[in-house]
């Protein structure tokens, strides 16, 4: 859910949601190392670049951030705030909204 809002990736194939995601970890995000953030490339979208919290000794992705998260959760925190943990829509739903509030407005601003 938190990969469709951030990156609006669909993690599905075949119209299933896949319970995997292969990245590669990058390394520590200065400033977070006690925290678990990774900088990170997804293997299946063209090794996209990414923030991900990780925990020690651990192997799943607890979330993922935007690369600048200050800027991001400044810019959205009432979308974050209205979609996070609601479980009132789709995958599918979350992934389309995020496009339509967040990237088709920034390609227009670009």
């Amino acid at each position: 859910r938190t990969l469709a809002l951030r990156y609006g990736v669909m993690n599905a194939e075949n119209g299933v949601e896949k319970n995997t995601i292969r990245l590669v970890k990058q390394g520590l995000v200065q400033g977070f190392e006690g925290r678990g953030h990774y900088y990170a490339e997804l293997c299946d979208y063209e090794n996209t670049k990414v923030r991900v919290v990780i925990n020690e000794g651990s192997d799943y992705i607890n979330t993922f951030y935007p690369l600048s998260d200050e800027e991001w959760f400044q810019k959205y925190e009432t979308l974050e705030k209205l979609l996070k943990n609601n479980d009132s829509f789709t995958l599918k739903e979350l992934a389309k909204y995020h496009i339509d509030v967040v990237v088709i407005p920034g390609l227009k601003a670009s």
